[in-house]
């Protein structure tokens, strides 16, 4: 399960996560996955996370890219979550 912060938008005064950091970031994720793998089979595991501009996206990139289930969870409608936390 992953939870995270949305990428700062240009319009945020107070900075969370900002773009620079995106790769840091997706590194950071990618081994936090792969140390989990050490311990079980991708086959066992299943991605649990919304679906925000940032963490949760890249989490689910590299659950992918690993082949493990996904289940996204999104907190609102569709049609506002991708209004308020994708664009």
């Amino acid at each position: 399960m992953f939870t995270g912060h949305m990428v700062d938008l240009p319009s945020r005064t107070r900075v969370r996560f900002p773009p620079a950091m995106e790769a840091a970031a997706s590194r950071e994720i990618a081994a936090a996955i792969d140390r989990q793998l050490e311990q079980v089979d991708a086959s066992e595991v299943i991605a649990i996370s919304s679906l925000a501009r940032g963490g949760d996206i890249l989490f689910q990139e590299h659950a992918a890219t690993r082949h493990i289930e996904s289940n996204i969870v999104l907190p609102f409608e569709p049609r506002v979550f991708v209004k308020e936390s994708v664009i």
